[in-house]
């Protein structure tokens, strides 16, 4: 279940326009959102490369590593 905010598609548009990069200039395009809430909403549900649902074996694994 994916929560959907009117300001989903005016965000990726600017990031689209201005990278995601500058999130105060891209915060001014999104009405009555700051810029950390625009970055957070981009790294955490709107990014295209984000890979979602459950780790795989080898991820896991990698990661389990790194804390032996």
């Amino acid at each position: 279940f994916l929560l959907y905010f009117p300001q989903d598609n005016t965000l990726r548009d600017a990031v689209a326009t201005h990278g995601a990069k500058n999130w105060k200039q891209i915060a001014d395009c999104v009405e009555g959102r700051t810029d950390v809430q625009c970055l957070h909403r981009w790294q955490k549900v709107l990014n295209p490369e984000l890979v979602k649902g459950p780790w795989t074996k080898e991820v896991y694994i990698v990661k389990t590593d790194d804390h032996l």
